[in-house]
This record gives C-alpha cells, sequence and structure tokens, in this order.
C-alpha cells in the first residue's frame, strides 16, 4: 500500500511539474508575441510617419499583422495608434486608410488621452482638403464630425482654422449641420477661425458664404477676446473686399 501511494505521489508531482513548464512556456511565448506585436507597430507608425514610405512597404507591414495588434494602442501614454499617425503625416493615402478602417474600424473612434483628438480632428487640421479621406473617415465614424476635444473644438473648426476648401466645408456640414453654430472654450466659431486663417481666394467667398448660410447669427457672434469674425477678418492681411462684404452684408 505504501508503493502504491508513493507512486501516486511521485505521478502528482509529475503532474504538477508539466503544469508549471506549460505554464512558463506559455508565458513565454506570451511575451514573445507582445515584443513582435510591439515591434510591428513602432515599424507601421514609422512608415505611416514617413512622406518617403512606399504604399508597397506600408502595405507589407500591415500584412504581417493580425487585426488586434492594428487596433491596439502604440503609445499607451496617450493613446496613439496607427490611425492617429497616418492622419498627422499621410492623410492622402487613400488606400492605406481604406485597408487600416477595413479591418479595424474602431481605430476611427479612438481619441488621444488628454488632447481628446480623433483621427478626423488630425485630418482636418493637416490635410483639410483631402475631401475622400475625409469621406472615408466620416462613413466611419459619423459621430466624429459632432465631437469636439478638449478645447471644445470640431473638426469643422481644424478643417477652418487650416483654410479648407469649400468642398471639405460642405461634407463636414452634411455630417453635422449644427457645427457652424458651436462655439470652442474661447469663444470661437467655425467662421472666425476661416476669416483668421482664409487666403481671399473665390472659393474662400464661397466658403465665407457657406458658414453664414449655416449660422447667419454668427457675424454677431463675439468670442472670448471681444471679437467678431469681421475683426478676424481685419487682422488677416490675405483678406479682400469681397470677403469684407459678405461678412458685413445683412441678407
Amino acid at each position: 500500500m505504501q508503493s502504491s501511494t508513493g507512486d501516486a505521489d511521485e505521478a502528482s508531482d509529475r503532474d504538477s511539474d508539466s503544469n508549471e513548464i506549460v505554464k512558463e512556456f506559455n508565458h513565454i511565448n506570451k511575451r514573445l508575441a507582445e515584443e513582435i506585436h510591439a515591434k510591428q507597430a513602432q515599424s507601421l507608425s514609422s512608415l505611416l510617419s514617413s512622406a518617403q514610405a512606399k504604399d508597397e512597404e506600408i502595405t507589407e507591414v500591415l500584412s504581417d499583422m493580425d487585426d488586434d495588434t492594428l487596433s491596439s494602442q502604440i503609445s499607451h501614454e496617450d493613446g496613439r495608434n496607427v490611425l492617429h499617425y497616418l492622419t498627422k503625416y499621410n492623410g492622402a493615402r487613400v488606400s492605406i486608410l481604406q485597408t487600416i478602417l477595413k479591418r479595424a474600424p474602431s481605430l476611427a473612434n479612438k481619441a488621444l488621452k488628454t488632447s481628446g483628438l480623433l483621427p478626423l480632428h488630425i485630418l482636418c487640421r493637416y490635410f483639410p482638403n483631402e475631401t475622400q479621406s475625409l469621406e472615408i473617415l466620416l462613413q466611419a465614424s459619423p459621430a466624429s464630425a459632432a465631437m469636439p476635444e478638449a478645447e471644445g473644438c470640431l473638426p469643422l473648426h481644424f478643417a477652418c482654422a487650416a483654410g479648407a476648401s469649400s468642398k471639405a466645408i460642405k461634407k463636414l456640414l452634411a455630417y453635422n449641420e449644427d457645427a457652424a453654430k458651436v462655439q470652442d472654450t474661447a469663444g470661437w466659431l467655425p467662421l472666425h477661425y476661416f476669416a483668421f486663417s482664409l487666403n481671399g481666394t473665390d472659393d474662400d467667398v464661397q466658403t465665407l458664404q457657406i458658414l453664414k448660410s449655416s449660422y447667419p447669427a454668427a457675424v454677431f457672434t463675439v468670442n472670448a477676446d471681444g471679437k467678431l469674425p469681421v475683426d478676424c477678418l481685419a487682422e488677416n492681411h490675405r483678406a479682400n473686399e469681397e470677403c469684407l462684404r459678405i461678412l458685413l452684408e445683412c441678407d
């Protein structure tokens, strides 16, 4: 009986040792996988941050990544992911944007932790006239058009501050018709930003008309500095008489 009990104890010890080995093996595999995924994500972010990177290079790295890795944060400090990099540095790469959103559509709704910037905010700031990319992001996340960042700016504010085309402004307003009425934390409407940033082109004149028509009361709205949109226009040396006429004209 003692021999039988001893054999059972030895078998139990062997099973326990085997389980520990399996656990350690799984732990090592998990750690190696995490390291590989981290390297893939860093490699992709570097490519997406480079204007010289070729689409083929980016596509190759993307094909080696699984969907979970693609959807994960690259920087845990601010929540930055691959779409934040793409919209800041390579917003014109439509095919890459489509590929990423097809595999990881939730990335369109991920904001940076401190600033609250969504990919749409970033695209509107750095590539406001890439209307095809703009449409792709808006289709992926229609609600983004109405989402303010930490300082209360909607994507429309960023587009106006960047002097976006009338086509881009129309597209943003199509997804959020009330965006022209929203003041940020400094009291600036999209019209304030556009008046301050426009270049005085014929298209800018059209954009002024669009913004004014979307919210006629904007021309009488002061920001936190007590300035009307026309005051912002007066500080813009690129503005012309036609721009001034639109803001002063009473409908």
